[in-house]
């Protein structure tokens, strides 16, 4: 029996105690993830913002930093000014700022989870959330995706809020409903169509709870609600993103053909094919999703499914409020299917259903255990979650800080049975591991430096290559056309094979390779002359490397 309940402010505890012990996991550990794909572009855009603000709207230079005006700019303008507090460690601190504001969809989903089925459904939506790679893995470094799906989940905990005020929302609800709507536009303003779904299916299910009990006049006040709401949310958007500010309506039908990605076109490895990301099978995302969810949350859903076949003809509002919640799992998946927008990158743009499928995982899973089941297989229920949740953290412990590339043994039959068939580090994050590697290990006794190029990332091999006085002492960062010693190259789109050489380390988990330090050519050898003592160059261990050619 679900058991729902509207949480007094002391329910606050259980959501705050998840995000506290989530942040402090985040601070020990955030140092451990690389720089990927999108935050070179992503700190720039921020900077732009504090310009942009600062100058009080004179400076524009933000409008060029490629497409990132149809952006919101909330989260990178945080980002961008708590990476100013520490300049010599900007993306670690972003690292640290990104895991602490997506650390907010525990809470939003473990306040979804206690007005559906009380406190306990709340602390174990959070403890599956949490526990999930999909989500755990993008809560570091994924600063579009993760900040947006963070507060679509506060957003789904304050629209919920208010099914016991509606037709008429309190101007309390109408602040907390419309100003967490509005932070999401306010970081992907092309959401519009999907948080406006989100409220217009709650509605419609509550009107269905009503049926037949004096739900009649009820669309003034729904209507007046939901415009004080979207007034609300429309302004905080503009506020927090300068290219809506000039053009408040235009901007917003622009930047919906960006975020489906109408004009993009890129190769996509998906279930052993490569296709482009406009080309997709109406199956990209379920397959991904049922590749990459962990099995003890597939193991909760299904008992979720169970139970709520089992009571399908009740119509009491706990019923409705799943059924909304599943809504806003199903739909964003139903739009991909139909719409068929360009994507890629996995399903790191689906990430914001996360929080939803977390809580309906939680209401299956005490739907079990509160059953009127035999007390030997509620125990056996409860044992298999926990046992298949243990294996999960045992995965992820391996492959850390890579949970982002987990696969599950059911579907996928793990990462190295996947690393063929799907994209695994699309991000290039490994490249901190790999420009460690070379500062640890290799570049001693030479008389220059050691020239390194990379692909596609250069920030994420560059900035770790010269953090530190001896990386800055025996390696120079270049291009490819400059000549490189040394190589580092991911394995997407099997671009490290199109660079012959001696593999001098590999980055790996579970037998997966994801990205490789290639010597090109070998540097030049020892110095002609006798170096000065304590020159950093010329002390180091031995170099054993594995040796071959990619």
């Amino acid at each position: 029996m679900l058991s729902p309940a509207t949480p007094k402010p002391a329910s606050w505890v259980v959501p705050t105690v998840a995000w506290v012990v989530l942040f402090l996991l985040g601070l020990a550990i955030h140092r451990d993830y690389g720089i990927t794909w999108d935050e070179e572009i992503q700190q720039q855009y921020g900077e732009g913002l504090i310009r942009y603000y600062a100058s009080l709207g004179q400076d524009e230079s933000l409008f060029g930093i490629r497409n990132m005006r149809h952006y919101g700019g909330l989260f990178e303008l945080f980002a961008a000014l708590a990476a100013r507090l520490t300049p010599d460690s900007v993306y670690e601190t972003r690292h640290l700022v990104n895991a602490a504001v997506g650390a907010l969809a525990v809470v939003g989903a473990c306040r979804v989870g206690m007005r559906i089925g009380g406190i306990a459904c709340g602390a174990l939506a959070a403890a599956l959330l949490g526990l999930t790679p999909l989500f755990f893995g993008h809560l570091f470094n994924n600063p579009k995706d993760m900040p947006f799906a963070a507060a679509v989940a506060l957003s789904l905990a304050a629209f919920l809020g208010g099914w016991d005020e509606l037709p008429r929302l309190s101007r309390r609800r109408v602040l907390l409903a419309g100003g967490a709507a509005g932070m999401a536009l306010a970081i992907r303003p092309a959401a519009l169509p999907v948080l406006a779904v989100f409220w217009a299916s709650l509605l419609g299910c509550w009107l269905l709870a009503r049926r037949g009990s004096g739900s009649a006049n009820v669309l003034r006040p729904l209507g007046l609600s939901t415009l004080k709401l979207a007034a609300l949310a429309w302004v905080l958007m503009l506020l927090f993103w300068p290219w809506g500010l000039l053009h408040p309506f235009g901007a917003s039908v622009d930047a919906f053909p960006l975020a489906t990605g109408i004009n993009r076109r890129g190769q996509v490895l998906f279930d052993g094919q490569v296709v482009t990301s406009r080309d997709l099978p109406w199956s990209y995302v379920p397959v991904w999703l049922l590749a990459s969810l962990p099995e003890f949350l597939m193991v909760c859903l299904v008992a979720g499914a169970v139970f709520a076949i089992a009571r399908r003809r009740d119509s009491d509002d706990a019923s409705w409020k799943l059924a909304w919640l599943g809504a806003t799992v199903l739909l964003p998946i139903a739009a991909a299917i139909v719409l068929k927008p360009s994507l890629y990158d996995g399903v790191r743009h689906f990430v914001f259903v996360l929080p939803s499928l977390a809580v309906l995982a939680a209401v299956g899973a005490l739907a079990v255990v509160r059953s009127s089941l035999a007390l030997p297989l509620r125990l056996s229920f409860a044992a298999l979650v926990a046992g298949l949740a243990a294996i999960t953290v045992s995965d992820m412990l391996r492959l850390h800080p890579y949970q982002s590339i987990y696969f599950n043994r059911v579907v996928a039959g793990g990462v190295a049975g996947a690393a063929e068939r799907f994209e695994t580090d699309y991000w290039c994050s490994s490249y901190k591991e790999a420009a460690e590697w070379l500062v640890e290990r290799y570049g001693f006794g030479l008389e220059r430096k050691v020239r390194v190029a990379s692909l596609f990332v250069p920030l994420g091999v560059n900035y770790h290559l010269l953090k530190t006085p001896e990386g800055r002492a025996r390696f120079l960062p270049v291009s490819l056309e400059d000549n490189p010693h040394v190589l580092i190259a991911t394995t997407r789109w099997s671009a490290f094979s199109k660079y012959p050489g001696r593999i001098l380390y590999k980055v790996e988990r579970d037998g997966a390779a994801l990205s490789y330090v290639i010597e090109l050519k070998p540097p030049q050898p020892f110095f002609a002359k006798r170096p000065k003592p304590g020159d950093p160059r010329i002390a180091g261990p031995p170099l054993t490397p594995p040796g071959g050619r990619p």
